[in-house]
């Protein structure tokens, strides 16, 4: 009878001890999935926190892209306006010559992107990176972000050749005619976590394309992404 006692004592505390285990082995699993699912929570904020930076960046490089366009157009309308009137007098300085040695919309050209160099930038003014700059960089911006345009990637229009060049055949119109202003920009999100890398490039229209009105669908101006940190 004793014995039977003993065994039963014996099952009883077996049973108890494999109950604790098993209350403390849920116990662990508990706390593990309790810490999954926080640092999941957590991983879930910082990915929503690092997409909103990102969306905040790309809004800045976006809005540079439409000030350029907008000051594209406005440079435009201020260099037509002097394009004939430097025609004619370059036309009457030449004296005698009849018009029809004269290639008259290549001196209207010429003019046009000698008047839109000189309104795009001039000297250490570089006009439309200056209004760039006084929307974006400012503490109430909608896109809170900051920009920093890099001067060292900056590609700038070659030398203007003369008008006598340009007009008489020495000189390749279509590499005039075709250059590209680059600005090469960084945009950073207002908390500094990450940035994007973009540029610009900008390409002088033809005359005859805005000489009697502006078609905002002509495209003279190109965004293109190069890299980003987020």
């Amino acid at each position: 009878m004793d014995n039977i006692l003993i065994k039963l004592r014996n099952q009883k505390g077996a049973a108890f001890a494999i109950a604790i285990i098993f209350v403390a082995m849920l116990f662990s699993l508990s706390a593990i999935l309790l810490s999954l699912s926080i640092n999941n929570n957590e991983l879930k904020t910082a990915n929503r926190g690092k997409i909103e930076r990102y969306y905040e960046s790309k809004s800045g490089v976006e809005t540079a892209f439409a000030v350029v366009n907008e000051q594209m157009y406005e440079k435009i309308v201020i260099a037509r306006t002097d394009v004939e009137d430097l025609t004619t007098a370059y036309i009457d300085s030449l004296g005698s010559i009849t018009e029809s040695a004269i290639d008259i919309n290549k001196i209207r050209q010429y003019y046009f992107i000698e008047e839109m160099r000189s309104e795009i930038y001039s000297g250490a003014n570089y006009y439309i990176e200056q209004e760039i700059g006084s929307i974006i960089n400012v503490p109430s911006n909608p896109e809170q972000c900051t920009i920093d345009i890099d001067p060292g990637e900056r590609q700038l229009f070659s030398a203007m050749p003369t008008i006598a060049s340009y007009t008489g055949g020495f000189h390749d119109v279509s590499a005039t005619n075709n250059e590209e202003y680059i600005i090469v920009f960084e945009v950073k999100d207002i908390k500094n976590q990450g940035s994007i890398k973009a540029e610009i490039s900008i390409k002088i229209p033809l005359y005859y394309d805005f000489k009697e009105t502006i078609d905002i669908n002509k495209k003279f101006t190109k965004l293109t992404y190069l890299s980003s940190t987020y």
